[in-house]
């Protein structure tokens, strides 16, 4: 599946293959996991790089964008052992997904370097978590 962002073809996976690197993984999200659970914000790795809706020039490539954002939010998802990974929310403006995540979901993100650029701490979905 192809979409074009601001004029630029894009395929969640296959504009990336190759990249190759890992993900960034905040060094609290490894200790946390030792023990529980993370609650955890997943940067994907979307190219061309996101560009801010505003400075878009009109809603055909907005929406292009937001699909491209759904897809490799979909890519990562679908890479994720379910038992190991919950979904919190996905984003539909920006190419993050928030999670909790033990340890071999944090595993499994870290393979996906292809798709993700990061794994950042969470900390206002671990807030609202310990106050419910």
């Amino acid at each position: 599946m192809a979409y074009a962002i601001a004029g630029t073809p894009h395929n969640a996976l296959e504009s990336i293959r190759g990249h190759g690197s890992r993900p960034a993984v905040d060094i609290e999200i490894r200790q946390a996991v030792v023990t529980g659970l993370a609650c955890v914000l997943v940067e994907a790795r979307l190219l061309p790089a996101l560009v801010p809706e505003g400075e878009l020039p009109g809603a055909e490539v907005i929406m292009a964008q937001r699909e491209a954002i759904r897809a490799i939010q979909g890519d990562i998802l679908a890479c994720l052992p379910g038992d190991h990974v919950s979904l919190v929310r996905r984003y539909e403006t920006v190419p993050f997904l928030a999670l909790v995540i033990d340890a071999h979901g944090l595993k499994a993100l870290e393979r996906l370097g292809d798709i993700v650029a990061r794994v950042l701490s969470d900390r206002a979905t671990a807030a609202s978590a310990l106050s419910v």
